[in-house]
């Protein structure tokens, strides 16, 4: 489709293997003292893991909790990010995540929202990497497989709140031309889209809601 950025147009992987060099004992800190199957003890050495990038399964529901509350806190429910998503449901044919070996070290969701005006479309977030595994590439493989996704499904827009330098990598630019409003104060700066239909963009105005599970 024009408009889509080459890494979108590939297929969203399905169970993708990627070796990371978890290794030289790095201390985890993944809740209740527990470490991922392979840990050694501080000072030892243990072979690099597999991380395995794969579509969000119902069964993933708690541990994406669990992995929001390490990754961010509670003071997350007060973020524009978090409001926006208020009173919508995930898109779960679009949630992805990563695993070493049996620990969940990440995972990524899409939320359909609509603006005042135009079609509907979508919000990535919220973004999550347990902080023990902060800085292994986890983050940016998430990305690539969720807007692989979120392109193979026909969707023309994603928005996001976060790190402009961290996710131009991957297109998203500053929406900087208040044709889209969120429901919260945001640094203009980190008010993030991407287009992946040519055109989309200049087909939504206003305020941006999360659409009602069933919209």
């Amino acid at each position: 489709m024009p408009g889509r950025p080459a890494a979108a147009r590939a297929a969203a992987p399905r169970g993708t293997r990627i070796r990371a060099g978890f290794a030289h004992g790095r201390s985890f800190r993944g809740g209740q003292g527990s470490a991922p199957p392979g840990a050694a003890a501080p000072g030892s050495s243990v072979p690099a893991l597999s991380l395995v990038i794969r579509p969000e399964h119902a069964a993933d529901g708690p541990g994406i909790a669990r992995l929001h509350a390490r990754a961010f806190g509670p003071g997350r429910y007060a973020r524009t990010a978090y409001r926006l998503r208020e009173g919508g449901a995930h898109r779960a044919d679009l949630g992805v995540t990563a695993s070493v070996g049996s620990f969940l070290a990440g995972s990524v969701r899409m939320n359909a929202v609509r603006a005042a005006a135009g079609p509907a479309f979508l919000a990535l977030g919220p973004l999550a990497v347990d902080p023990s595994f902060a800085g292994r590439g986890i983050g940016s493989a998430l990305m690539r497989a969720s807007l692989a996704a979120a392109a193979a499904a026909g969707e023309g827009l994603v928005i996001l709140v976060g790190d402009a330098p961290f996710y131009a990598r991957f297109g998203f630019a500053p929406v900087g031309n208040g044709d889209l409003e969120l429901p919260g104060p945001v640094d203009p700066a980190r008010f993030l889209w991407l287009e992946l239909a040519e055109g989309f963009r200049a087909r939504v105005h206003g305020r941006v809601a999360a659409l009602p599970p069933g919209a």
